[in-house]
């Protein structure tokens, strides 16, 4: 293995160990000490792999955010020849999909500077131009309302309506109806 490779497997490895920390308590975004403890380094070697420690977190963001991408091209994927409609009708179920299946790293990523999760913005202009008929000024226009309602479904999907959560189903509902009003706000007829 060359030098490079152990290199990026070991930042590879911290990123992987700082996301770790954020599953098991989303309320707080652990410290340089606390990465460095769990892999059994000290403080400063972080520093030998990140330029500083924002460095890593910017690493889970871009992690999650490869997540969530990979999780709306699979979604969107059966209805690439599909009409408008349809295809935001898929991609509200991906959203809604990532949602229920990231609970927690969607609780941790409310509480975090907006620059910081602005760093995927670029991929999500890139998934909108890519399937929607809009250009890459509109799509990033699109970005803080998206950005509100992936915010709104998070935390509906940690709401508890008296008979428990609400279900996938009147998520992606709701979410197709916001998405569907974005939509008509944005793209043309």
């Amino acid at each position: 293995m060359t030098h490079t490779q152990q290199v990026v497997g070991r930042q590879a490895e911290i990123v992987s160990v700082a996301t770790e920390l954020i599953l098991a308590d989303p309320e707080r975004t652990p410290t340089v000490r606390d990465v460095a403890a769990a892999c059994g380094l000290s403080p400063g070697a972080i520093y030998t792999h990140f330029r500083d420690f924002d460095q890593v977190l910017d690493g889970v963001v871009q992690a999650f955010t490869d997540i969530v991408i990979d999780s709306l091209d699979d979604a969107i994927a059966p209805f690439v020849h599909a009409d408008v409609a349809e295809r935001r009708r898929a991609c509200a179920r991906g959203f809604c999909r990532v949602v229920v299946d990231h609970k927690v790293f969607l609780q941790w990523s409310r509480h975090q500077p907006s620059d910081r999760m602005q760093a995927g913005a670029r991929q999500f202009v890139d998934f909108f131009t890519e399937h929607f008929p809009i250009d890459p000024a509109t799509a990033a226009r699109m970005m803080q309302p998206c950005s509100a309602l992936m915010v709104s479904l998070s935390v509906m999907a940690n709401e508890d309506d008296g008979d428990g959560s609400f279900t996938v189903e009147q998520l992606e509902t709701w979410f197709d109806s916001s998405l569907e009003l974005m939509v008509r706000a944005y793209l043309p007829s």
